[in-house]
């Protein structure tokens, strides 16, 4: 039996209405009908699912600790998956933190695809110009043979 399903029973069995519940553990009924269903989407997180069912297990008088640990079973992440564990003949080279993959010699398979495939650990750089913005929302970006070379304007203050 789930979590949901032991809620509903224990709930069903103190002989309590949905709005029983909700009102002595103000918690929405909506949110209850949907743990009641195993649906912890509504909870916001499993800190608050927890609450939750720790807060109607009290209320319909059933072990919350017991259902916590069921909970926290269904819910363990799976196994972290490797490419290796994906793609289990494909050959793979490690590549030195602070180097670039890219530099690997063609020949040597990295990643499907061949270099740049999938896994190859290619970086990619990101670059932000700076752009300031005057009072009066005007932009200026900063950079050679841009506008932001100079100093920029004095704000005109009757935008």
């Amino acid at each position: 039996m789930s979590v949901g399903e032991a809620l509903a029973e224990a709930r069903h069995q103190a002989g309590l209405t949905v709005a029983q519940v909700s009102q002595r553990t103000r918690i929405r009924e909506a949110i209850i009908h949907d743990i009641e269903n195993d649906d912890y989407s509504a909870c916001g997180g499993d800190f608050y699912a927890r609450g939750h069912i720790r807060g109607i297990a009290k209320v319909t008088g059933v072990d919350p600790e017991s259902l916590i640990r069921e909970y926290d079973i269904a819910r363990q992440a799976p196994q972290t998956l490797t490419l290796a564990d994906i793609f289990p003949d494909t050959p793979t080279t490690p590549v030195t933190p602070g180097k670039d993959a890219r530099a690997a010699p063609a020949d040597t398979g990295t990643g499907p695809g061949g270099p740049g495939g999938i896994g190859d650990g290619v970086r990619v750089h990101s670059v932000r110009p700076a752009v300031r913005f005057t009072p009066c929302g005007n932009r200026h970006t900063a950079g050679p043979g841009s506008p932001g070379d100079s100093p920029p304007p004095k704000p005109d203050l009757a935008c």
